[in-house]
């Protein structure tokens, strides 16, 4: 059964923007890799840049006016 299909707008709550940014301030980073590729995986040198930004400058509100600018529908398939 197909459910309807109803317009929302995007948001961000202030209290979860709060608490992503205090668990990216508690987060242990691992040891560096020992190789100079990616064949262990995200080296740690980008996996700290995506983390910081993420922490320190990552606008959310700037994101929420971006995706409200598109329309946004939800729906429920297959539960």
């Amino acid at each position: 059964m197909l459910e309807a299909i109803t317009p929302f707008k995007p948001t961000f709550d202030e209290q979860a923007i709060a608490d992503l940014r205090a668990r990216l301030a508690n987060t242990r980073l691992p040891d560096e890799e020992t190789v100079g590729d990616w064949s262990q995986g995200i080296p740690l040198s980008y996996a700290r840049e995506l983390h910081d930004t993420w922490r320190d400058h990552y606008d959310m509100h700037r994101a929420t006016i971006a995706l409200a600018a598109w329309p946004n529908f939800k729906t429920t398939i297959n539960d």
